[in-house]
This record gives C-alpha cells, sequence and structure tokens, in this order.
C-alpha cells in the first residue's frame, strides 16, 4: 500500500517538472514569425477589393477570436514588397476599440484610420486613395492564447477619365446643347472625344436613348476618339436628342454630354379651326388658324377675298413643344359678308419656296326671323262660323329653325284632327271654325341662337247671335205683378241687333207686340215687361235675335211661373268626416221661381238636449263644419227659403269621430321605455318550449301504452281464473273474506273489512270509504243458508254487494231463467262461515243497472258519472256506455258454477233502458266510499261488473 503511494507521487513528480516544460516549448515554437508569415503568403487567403482615386479605401480584417474566452492583442498591417509593417494597433492592454496605432508616415501620411471591432471584421480606412496606394495588403492578427491570423487584399485604383468634348463635322465647332439646323437630306457626323482615365474608358453613343455604333480611334496616349455618323436626316428624325458617354467602371458615374439636333421643316398642315357652331352675325368671335410641322415658326398672315388683313388684327402664340404655331383672328361679322371667303397662309421663313393655306367661307349664325301671313284666297273681314282658315309662318334663319310654335291668345295649339286643328310643317289650318276659335294667330321658332315670335293676326269668326250664359230662365211672379225680363245674347257682329219675342202656353202661341220691350239698352240687350193676369199669361216666353251673320238658330227661353216657396233639398251626403269637422253637400231643390239660399240651424245634441251651435244662411247647400267637439253628436237642420216662404227641414245626424290616440314615435335605435321580456319570443324560450311539448306528447304516448298493457293483463288474469274455477268442479264462489266484529261504544255495531286479493292497501280506492259507512252487513245467522246472489232489488243491491269480500262472477244471459239452485250436475257449495242471510234479506235473481252514461254534457265529477271501475291495479278511465246501462244479469253461485259450459258460448250481454229511475241512477255513490278493515290486511277496491 505504502509502496503503490510512493509510486503514484513519483509519477506526478515527473509530469509536472520534465512534461509540462515540453509542452510549454511546442507551444510557443508552433507560432510563426514574422518572417515565416512572408515565406508562407501563397497559403493565406486574397480578396480583391475595387476603389476609385480619390475616394476612401476600406481594408477589412478578420479580428473575431477563434475561442470566446481568447482575446485579440495585436493587429498588424503589412504591404507587398515592404518588410515592416505599415500600421499597426496594440491592444494587449485595453480593448480593440481603443487600442493604441501607430503609421508609417511615408506611405499613408496621416490617411489611415482604425476601427476595430471583434464581432464583425476591422476596418483599416485610407483615404484620398491614388494610383500609389495600387498594392497587395496583408492583415496579421496575434491572440493572446490562440495562434496568429493572416488575411490578404489586393486594392485596385481606377482613375475616371477626366473630360469629354462632342464636335461637330462643319465647322469643327464644339457642340453644346443644340446643334444645327440641318435640313432634309443632311448626313451630319459627330467626334466624341475623352481624355484621361485608367484603365481606358469606353466611349458610347445613344440617339434618342437607344444606343448606336461609333467608330472608335486613339490618337495620343491618355485621348480616345469616336465618331458617329447620320443617315440622311427625314421629318421623321426631329425631335432628335443624342449623347455620348464615357465610363471604365461601374462604380463611377461616367462623363456624358448630350445635345438636340435641330432641322429646319416646311409647314406640313394648315387648318381654319371654326368650331361646332358658327360664328353670330352681329357678335365679336375669334378664328384661330393651327399651323403645324413647321421649323423654326413660320409666317402666318390673314386674307379676306385675296385682300391682306391688317396684322394688327390677329396675333400668334406658340404651343405643343414648338410643332404647332396658332394664329387668332378676331372679327365681327354682318349678314352681307354671308359667303365671303377667309384664308390663313402659312411660309417658312428660311423656306421660301414652300407655302400653306387654308380657306373658310363665311357661314353666320342669327336667330329666326318670323312673318305670318293669312292665305291668300281668304278675306279676313268675311270669316264666317263654319269656314276654313289657314295661315303660313315664314321663317329666316341660320341654322333653320328646330322648333315652330303656333299660338291662340298666347295659348299653344296642337295637332288634333278631332278638334279641327291641323299644323303641318309652317302651316296653320282651321278647319269649320267657329266663335271659340276667335282670337290673336302667331307663329313662334326658335334655334340655337335664339327664339322669335311673328306679327298676330287676328281670326275675328262673324256667327249668329247665341243666348248669353249666366241669364235668369225661372220667374215667379204674382198675378198683376209687373216683372222685367232681359234677353242678352252674344254676336259677332254684337251691333244691329234685332229681337222679336213670342210668348207659348199650353194653349197657343203668339207674338209679343213690340212695344212691350226695346232694343236700345246700353249692353244691346232687349228687355219686356210682363204682367201676368190670368193663368193662361202663365207659360213661356221666347227671345230671337237677328243680326248681319244671321238669325238666332236656339231662342232664349224664360219661364214665368206662379211665385212660391222653394223645395226641400235632397240627397244629401256627409264627407270628410274627422274627429272636429266634416262636410255637407246637398243637391237643391225647385227655387219657386225665385232666388233661393239655404238655412243651416246646428245642433249639439248632449245630455238628451239640444244646444244650438251654428245658424247661418247660405247660399249653396254645402256647408263646411269645423272646430267641432271630438266624439259628439250633431243635428243639422237644413230649409230652403226664398221671398215667398221656406222648404220643409231636412234633417242630418251626425256624430264627430273619436280621437285618435296618439302613438310615440320612436327612433331607430331607441325605445322610451324597455319592452318587455316576456313578450319576446327568444330562441331559448321556443327551444325550451319544444322541449316541453316533445315531454307531453311523451309522456302521453307512455300512459297510453301502461293502460293497454295493464287491459291485456287484467284480461289474462281473468282467463285464468276462469279456467281455475273450472277444473275445481265449475264451482264458482265468493273468494274468502273474513268478518271482524268489535265492540263500539255505540252499542256493538258490528263492521266488515273486505280483504284484498291482492294483498294491499290501494291508494285509489279511498272514494269507496264514505259509500261503506253507509252499509247494513248485519246478517241474520238464523238464516243458516249460504249467501248467494240470486237477483237483487235496486233498494238492497248496494248492501249485499259489499257484503261479499271477492265477487269473480255475478252475471247470466239477459232474458233468460237464472239456473237452477240445486243443479243435478254440481253439488251445493258448503255455506261461508258467518255469512248467513234472514228471508227479507235475500235476493232475488234479477237485474243491476249501475248509471252508465255518455252525456258529454255532465261534469265527470258529478255523482251522475260513474268512477272509473279498478280490476287489479288497472283504472280503465271514466265509463262511456251510451245512454243508460241496464247492466249484467246476476245469479247465484251454484246455478253459475253448474252451467260453467254455457259460460263459454253464451256471455253476459248488456240491455239498454231510458225509463231507470232517477233514485235508482244515483244509487251508485258506493262508488265514492271506502271499506275499512280493522285487521292488519290491506284494502283494495274491487271492480263491479
Amino acid at each position: 500500500m505504502t509502496c503503490s503511494h510512493n509510486k503514484l507521487l513519483l509519477m506526478e513528480l515527473l509530469f509536472f517538472s520534465v512534461l509540462w516544460p515540453i509542452l510549454l516549448v511546442m507551444l510557443f515554437a508552433s507560432r510563426p514569425s514574422a518572417a515565416q508569415g512572408l515565406a508562407s503568403k501563397s497559403n493565406v487567403p486574397l480578396r480583391n477589393l475595387v476603389v476609385l482615386a480619390n475616394s476612401t479605401a476600406e481594408l477589412p480584417c478578420d479580428t473575431a477570436p477563434p475561442d470566446r474566452h481568447d482575446e485579440v492583442i495585436l493587429v498588424l498591417w503589412f504591404r507587398e514588397n515592404v518588410g515592416t509593417p505599415i500600421f499597426s494597433a496594440d491592444a494587449r492592454e485595453v480593448a480593440l476599440s481603443q487600442a493604441g496605432v501607430w503609421f508609417d508616415e511615408d506611405i499613408l501620411k496621416k490617411r489611415a484610420t482604425f476601427r476595430g471591432r471583434v464581432s464583425e471584421p476591422s476596418i483599416l480606412a485610407i483615404g484620398n486613395i491614388s494610383l500609389t496606394d495600387q498594392s497587395v495588403y496583408r492583415c496579421r492578427v496575434d491572440f493572446r492564447e490562440a495562434k496568429s491570423r493572416n488575411s490578404r487584399i489586393n486594392l485596385t485604383v481606377i482613375e475616371p477619365p477626366k473630360s469629354l468634348t462632342v464636335t461637330a463635322e462643319f465647322g469643327q465647332q464644339r457642340v453644346s446643347t443644340v446643334v444645327g439646323p440641318f435640313r432634309i437630306g443632311d448626313r451630319p457626323k459627330f467626334t466624341c472625344t475623352v481624355e484621361g482615365g485608367l484603365p481606358i474608358p469606353v466611349i458610347t453613343w445613344r440617339r434618342n436613348r437607344v444606343t448606336v455604333t461609333g467608330q472608335m480611334e486613339t490618337s495620343e496616349p491618355d485621348k480616345i476618339r469616336s465618331t458617329l455618323l447620320l443617315p440622311p436626316l427625314k421629318r421623321s428624325d426631329w425631335p432628335m436628342t443624342l449623347s455620348c458617354s464615357a465610363s471604365n467602371s461601374e462604380r463611377g458615374r461616367p462623363l456624358e454630354q448630350s445635345f438636340d439636333v435641330d432641322m429646319e421643316l416646311p409647314p406640313l398642315s394648315v387648318s381654319i379651326v371654326v368650331g361646332e357652331r358658327n360664328p353670330a352675325v352681329g357678335k365679336p368671335f375669334s378664328l384661330p388658324c393651327h399651323v403645324s410641322g413647321s421649323r423654326p415658326i413660320p409666317k402666318i398672315t390673314w386674307w379676306r377675298n385675296d385682300v391682306l388683313l391688317d396684322p394688327s388684327a390677329h396675333n400668334q402664340t406658340l404651343s405643343i413643344n414648338g410643332s404647332v404655331a396658332v394664329s387668332v383672328l378676331d372679327l365681327s361679322l354682318d349678314k352681307t359678308e354671308m359667303n365671303s371667303r377667309i384664308t390663313c397662309r402659312a411660309v417658312n421663313p428660311y423656306l421660301d419656296s414652300t407655302v400653306m393655306e387654308d380657306t373658310w367661307n363665311v357661314n353666320l349664325s342669327y336667330p329666326p326671323n318670323v312673318s305670318l301671313a293669312m292665305g291668300r284666297s281668304l278675306n279676313a273681314e268675311g270669316i264666317k262660323a263654319g269656314d276654313d282658315v289657314y295661315f303660313d309662318c315664314h321663317v329666316d334663319a341660320r341654322p333653320p329653325a328646330n322648333r315652330i310654335e303656333w299660338r291662340r291668345d298666347g295659348i299653344k295649339l296642337v295637332h288634333n284632327t278631332s278638334a279641327n286643328v291641323i299644323i303641318t310643317n309652317q302651316s296653320l289650318v282651321l278647319q269649320n271654325v267657329g266663335r271659340s276659335m276667335a282670337g290673336n294667330i302667331s307663329c313662334h321658332a326658335s334655334n340655337v341662337e335664339g327664339q322669335a315670335e311673328s306679327q298676330s293676326i287676328f281670326l275675328d269668326v262673324k256667327y249668329a247671335p247665341v243666348c248669353k250664359p249666366g241669364l235668369t230662365r225661372y220667374f215667379g211672379v204674382s198675378r198683376a205683378e209687373n216683372v222685367e225680363i232681359v234677353c242678352q245674347v252674344e254676336a259677332n257682329p254684337s251691333t244691329e241687333l234685332g229681337y222679336k219675342w213670342f210668348f207659348n202656353n199650353s194653349a197657343e202661341t203668339i207674338e209679343v207686340p213690340r212695344s212691350r220691350y226695346n232694343n236700345s239698352s246700353p249692353s244691346g240687350a232687349s228687355i219686356l215687361t210682363y204682367k201676368p193676369l190670368a193663368s193662361l199669361d202663365y207659360g213661356t216666353l221666347l227671345c230671337f235675335a237677328t243680326n248681319a251673320a244671321g238669325s238666332q238658330n236656339e231662342p232664349c227661353v224664360f219661364h214665368i211661373l206662379t211665385a212660391g216657396p222653394p223645395e226641400p233639398v235632397f240627397n244629401c251626403t256627409v264627407s270628410n268626416h274627422s274627429s272636429d269637422a266634416f262636410l255637407i253637400a246637398c243637391q237643391p231643390g225647385f227655387h219657386g221661381g225665385l232666388p233661393q239660399n239655404f238655412s243651416l240651424h246646428f245642433f249639439e245634441e248632449s245630455n238628451s238636449s239640444g244646444r244650438l251651435v251654428i245658424h247661418q244662411i247660405f247660399a249653396e247647400p254645402i256647408f263646411l263644419l269645423s272646430s267641432l267637439k271630438t266624439n259628439m253628436r250633431y243635428k243639422a237642420s237644413i230649409a230652403s227659403i226664398n221671398a215667398k216662404g221656406k222648404s220643409d227641414d231636412v234633417i242630418v245626424e251626425i256624430s264627430t269621430q273619436k280621437e285618435p290616440e296618439r302613438q310615440l314615435e320612436v327612433k331607430p335605435g331607441k325605445s322610451t321605455e324597455p319592452r318587455p321580456s316576456n313578450s319576446i319570443l327568444t330562441p331559448t324560450l321556443g327551444i325550451l318550449s319544444g322541449v316541453v311539448l316533445l315531454l307531453c306528447i311523451a309522456g302521453i304516448v307512455v300512459v297510453v301504452f301502461l293502460r293497454r298493457q295493464c287491459i291485456r293483463e287484467a284480461q289474462a288474469a281473468a282467463n285464468n281464473d276462469g279456467i281455475g274455477n273450472a277444473s275445481n268442479g265449475g264451482l264458482i264462489r265468493t273468494s274468502e273474506s273474513t268478518l271482524n266484529q268489535t265492540n263500539g261504544t255505540a252499542g256493538g255495531a258490528s263492521t266488515i273489512s273486505k280483504a284484498a286479493r291482492g294483498g294491499g292497501v290501494n291508494p285509489r280506492s279511498q272514494s269507496l270509504k264514505p259509500l261503506m259507512d253507509s252499509v247494513d252487513c248485519n246478517l241474520d245467522a238464523g238464516g243458516g243458508g249460504p249467501m248467494f246472489v240470486s237477483r237483487i232489488e235496486p233498494d238492497h243491491w248496494k248492501n249485499q254487494m259489499f257484503c261479499h269480500t271477492g265477487l269473480t262472477q255475478l252475471g247470466w244471459p239477459v232474458g233468460e231463467p237464472p239456473p237452477s239452485a240445486h243443479s243435478p250436475s254440481l253439488p251445493p257449495p258448503p255455506p261461508p262461515p258467518n255469512m248467513m242471510m234472514t228471508h227479507q234479506q235475500s235476493i232475488e235473481a234479477g237485474l243491476i243497472t249501475p248509471p252508465y252514461t255518455t252525456d258529454s254534457s255532465l261534469d265527470l265529477r258529478s255523482p251522475d258519472i260513474i268512477p272509473p271501475p279498478i280490476i287489479g291495479s288497472c283504472d280503465f278511465g271514466p265509463a262511456t256506455l251510451p245512454r243508460s246501462y241496464k247492466g249484467f244479469g246476476m245469479g247465484s253461485s251454484s246455478t253459475l258454477a253448474g252451467t260453467a259450459a254455457a259460460t263459454e258460448t253464451k256471455k253476459p250481454h248488456v240491455t239498454w233502458s231510458d225509463t231507470m229511475p232517477k233514485a235508482f241512477r244515483q244509487s251508485h255513490d258506493f262508488l265514492r266510499r271506502e271499506t275499512s278493515s280493522s285487521s292488519a290486511a290491506a284494502n283494495k277496491r274491487e271492480s263491479v261488473v
């Protein structure tokens, strides 16, 4: 143990004393020296860097340590063919970004700066680079632990060209921005000279930005030339832009000179622009002339009918890049200069041989000049009713009139053949003219320059007299009373009128003497004074008038009537009915021969009394009543009145409407009160309602299914009971019962409890309890005989029924005698214990009639409706047998047992009776009572068949 430990210590001492110095020597020996770096520069990667002269060159050097725990201590820059460093950055004591720098004064001359960085390459920036700085540079980076790193950069310096000049062939003039002008067919030649540049620059020619090829020449060591010869010039070559550029590097901006080639071109087109509308007569207007294609600007002159116009009347401008010259002439012409010639002439001042011109034939616009004339064959003073008349409208307008209208007294006439008005082009024809067509006829025409109206021609239509509208035709006159009757007519001419009067009654027609009337009234009317003296003097007066156009065809008729009160109004209607107003309109009755008015008495009917609201006289039977009370009854009394009296009253009753309920206006997006949530059928409420409805339907289906299943089970149980009884010898007897007698406080009254065959308490049999309290089951044990049902009287069937604990079969076919009590085929059954019956309580064979009914008008809770019977635990629901069910026959158990085979073929049936006593119908109250038991056995309501 001690020996091994000594050996281990010896080995450790050997390692630290011998091997560790050897490793240090090998580590320092692996670092290359400066001379070794120069000797192995072929293995150092080379990177090219191109810069322009007079710019700044940025030489990159990777100074990132290979290990994040290492750091840079020294950065040295070397130049090719120079053995010593030209720049150094010492970071042995500080960070690289703060390293101390040193540079060679002879080579760098204070133009070098150093940006030391670790995360990205460091930069040695040398400003104001010249061709002498072009060389290969090497960067060496010394780390504190890692070996040194070397990188090389080949710096290339480009000297751009110094100058560029372009000269033209003719005159060897130096080109500036424009050269020329040249004419069509010339072949210009241009020379581009470039001085300086290393490497040698490349010269490029462009024509309208498209590169073209020139011929290169080298005349001097530091100069190069390129010549461009253009093909013969054409009009389409103008405008032309040429450029010459020289470049020897993509880094620098090339030298370039651009210039335009000017050309002398004759005018290409001359046009006078008039516009869409011709100039108006008498209005000043401007007439432009456009000259295009002329280089330089042409000389433009104006001529009228080959006569030179004063140059001060027009001015000249230049537009559209100098390619179009515009000269504008100011004029004002009248109608006498229509169809004269205005000429615009253009010529290039340097190309006199080419002259172009354009001529405009004067076409002026003016508004219509309208005149109206009647047909030549017509005499304006002799036109009579029924003649045909026509007019001609003469219109002079430029442009032609686009609308011509005919008017009579300022009202437009339209083409209507049914009204005898025919309009064709500029003519108006009036056929079969009447006195209504008389008036001033005029013609109106319009165009874009304006409108004009012709003079008016009065159409004077002569016609025979006719009665003037509005004359009083009925006169109510008393005997020996004078009345003046005025006959007034309309006629043309209205002078020299002659009148005749005639009287017509039921007996004869006679002419009225001229002394009774006159024709000298100022209005030209004839006035007749008439006085009836007898009954035959009442009739009709006829008035005829004549003039130069003819005699009156239809006379004016006047009726002489016996004066009397008017007739009442009729056909009264109410309209515009509202809550506070309405309109009553009636038809007037006969006025009685005198002017009549209409009286209105308007009453308000309230509290069985009428209050007069309005009393007024109207000229017409139309009454507008407003500002009335709402929902009020009114009565209107209307009567006709004239000078002779008053007609009967016509009563109109009406009520104003109720005032409409005011609806609160709710603006969109606003509500005055919250809407109740239960009035909105939300989707959630709809879904819940649907679910509840489905659950109700499912519950009904389940109940119906269970009821049907209970019915089937009950029928199966009944069939099984019948088969079991038949196997026991065909005996049918009542089920066992136990009679428990208990001593009560009332003197030892006996009670009977019925044991249920199912052995449990049926909660649905609680309705039998009131009935069982009234059942008399005190049986006489002295009878000594068994208690079997043979026939039950209506007054005793309830007691006998509930004195049996289990009644399984009580019936035989109705209409047949009950079977014998002592059948030889059936032995008599033993009497049940404690079930003896006296003679008074014996039951005779008969029928039991429960009060079943199907009357739908009865309440199911009424005592006239039997409660649903129960078989086992199945409830059949309320009985629905039609009318009065009479029931099944009921016989003794011995008799029924003796006829077991007969019950297979003859089943109990139902008979019907409508003569059932009411007291017997109500005897089913026992079904609402419940039997009680003093023993522990449960109660059960048995079915009664």
